[in-house]
């Protein structure tokens, strides 16, 4: 029976009369959004296999760019500045 607890050892996905096809079993369960971090351990016939949740946040950065008022369809090029941070 294919099991994973938690990081307190509380189960958070179980699957009883899993069948295999092919000797594959396809399974998978939604993350909760107040999900704990920390590691979970994946148990199935006495093997396991851990991974880690954790927080992640997305890399804030800027980018300003500065171009010329007017542009006109004659211009070949058009300066600007880019700037980022």
């Amino acid at each position: 029976m294919p099991r994973v607890p938690g990081p307190s050892g509380n189960h958070v996905a179980e699957w009883r009369e899993v069948s295999p096809r092919q000797g594959i079993v396809d399974l998978s369960f939604p993350l909760a959004a107040e999900l704990a971090l920390g590691k979970y351990t994946i148990k199935v016939e006495g093997k396991r296999h851990s991974f880690s949740v954790e927080d992640y946040r997305l890399p804030r950065f800027e980018v300003l760019i500065r171009l010329p008022r007017v542009v006109t369809v004659k211009d070949e090029k058009i300066p600007l500045d880019v700037c980022g941070w």
